[in-house]
């Protein structure tokens, strides 16, 4: 009786009561990603007549992208911000959905452009949405890239795999390392201290005794219950998939794992996917929707930087050492396409560069010059996929930046942790981002801190 009266108490205090269960509903009737997809027999023949060389640029369809029915999404989206601005006292409450909505708006014109073809403002909408790449982090990217390439053509006897090196070097920029003297990568001793008590979590979560074990579907399914009923994760459910998906997705729109019933990984593997999937993304919509602002549940505005920041912190956590800061893949294609080197690309000229970069990869992880040319070919291929979805594929520049957004906010969330530890507590509180100065400022003004959190499992 007392649990129940807790929790009457609490849901009495939340302040966006009168506006989240109408904004969810809008939230959840459509997922961009989704409607970036195509035809699977049509893009597959796209992939072979590019790969071919058929076709300079493989041509992306869009079938799922209905104007109508986006037009009257963001008819419900208008009609939302008009009454927050008319009926909302609380100025915080009031901006959060205002911005949020925004942004979904703008999310929603981005996939109306798609669909008529129109690059300038399709890509127009995706800066405003996730930003463009940093310059900065570009430069220090490649000057990384560049030490790694030479370091392992000079410490291997293999021929191909220097000449692939020098085939790259030649393709890469030359940039001044003092441009990102200011982005040290996190010292052992930082990354060891905060890192510690997340691992022992994570482990905790999933208790995995022999890392290099081999874990079939079944027993991969064992591991996810334990961490579903360890995080208190009401609802969610694990599927074995007898079809043919060949990943394991996690669906917060159907609060299931699905494990395709042929999965065979190592041990070690699942714990930062544990990590990542439960303890992060699910896990921070589930706190959200304890809060006083339920709509850290599904994100203020622009909180995929945090999210995705925190999400590989996670995953660090469970390493040795931090060599490097995540999400290299994403952000190196993306600023390669935008011209953060001096010209923008295309689909065709960014994946001339990156299968350079994969087949250098390939070769010094031990692969035939074969088997590595064939990989290298698949993984350029899907990183532009990736990249350019959306887009037309022949505008030099025009992608979709969300990739940006795990290096640049995997940076921005060490930053917060060596600059303000304390912000640590709340990292798990909802879907903001702790690097983000107005979020840190929406959450200080209503009252959502460490003390906050201890109220969360009511």
């Amino acid at each position: 009786m007392e649990r129940k009266r807790a929790l009457k108490r609490k849901q009495e205090k939340v302040l966006d009561k009168r506006w989240y269960s109408r904004f969810e509903k809008i939230y959840s009737s459509y997922d961009i990603l989704d409607l970036m997809e195509g035809d699977k027999t049509n893009r597959e023949a796209q992939r072979e007549q590019f790969l071919s060389g058929e076709v300079r640029n493989p041509t992306l369809d869009y079938p799922f992208i209905d104007n109508e029915q986006l037009q009257r999404i963001e008819e419900r989206l208008l009609s939302c911000k008009q009454d927050v601005l008319r009926f909302e006292e609380n100025e915080v409450v009031r901006d959060a959905y205002c911005w949020r909505i925004n942004e979904m708006v703008a999310e929603v014109r981005m996939a109306q452009a798609i669909k008529k073809g129109d690059m300038r403002r399709f890509h127009r909408y995706s800066q405003y949405i996730h930003g463009k790449p940093s310059q900065k982090i570009f430069v220090y990217t490649i000057q990384r890239l560049r030490d790694r390439i030479q370091k392992e053509a000079a410490e291997s006897s293999s021929d191909e795999v220097r000449n692939a090196a020098d085939v790259l070097l030649q393709s890469l920029p030359v940039v001044d390392p003092q441009t990102h003297s200011d982005l040290p990568v996190p010292s052992t001793e930082l990354a060891n201290r905060v890192g510690k008590n997340i691992a022992t979590e994570i482990r905790s979560i999933a208790r995995i005794e022999d890392g290099e074990k081999k874990l079939n579907a079944s027993e991969i399914r064992q591991a996810f219950e334990q961490a579903i009923q360890k995080l208190q994760l009401p609802g969610w459910q694990v599927i074995i998939d007898q079809g043919s998906s060949t990943r394991i997705r996690v669906s917060q729109k159907d609060k299931a794992v699905q494990i395709p019933a042929s999965t065979n990984i190592l041990a070690k593997e699942l714990l930062p996917l544990i990590g990542h999937e439960l303890k992060t993304h699910v896990g921070r919509r589930v706190n959200g929707k304890r809060s006083k602002l339920h709509l850290l549940a599904l994100g203020l505005d622009r909180y995929l930087p945090g999210e995705e920041g925190i999400a590989t912190f996670h995953e660090q956590a469970l390493e040795e050492q931090v060599n490097d800061f995540d999400g290299f893949d994403g952000h190196f294609a993306i600023s390669l396409a935008q011209g953060l080197d001096g010209k923008k690309k295309d689909f065709r000229d960014t994946f001339e560069i990156l299968q350079k970069y994969y087949l250098f990869d390939q070769l010094s992880k031990g692969k035939s010059q074969e088997e590595a040319t064939t990989e290298a070919n698949k993984l350029a291929y899907n990183r532009c996929i990736r990249t350019f979805r959306g887009s037309d594929c022949n505008t030099p520049g025009a992608v979709y930046t969300k990739d940006i957004v795990y290096r640049e906010g995997n940076i921005g969330v060490w930053r917060v942790i060596s600059t303000n530890e304390k912000e640590m507590v709340r990292f798990s509180v909802g879907k903001y981002d702790p690097a983000n100065g107005r979020h840190v400022y929406m959450l200080d003004q209503v009252g959502i801190n460490a003390a906050d959190l201890e109220t969360l499992a009511a």
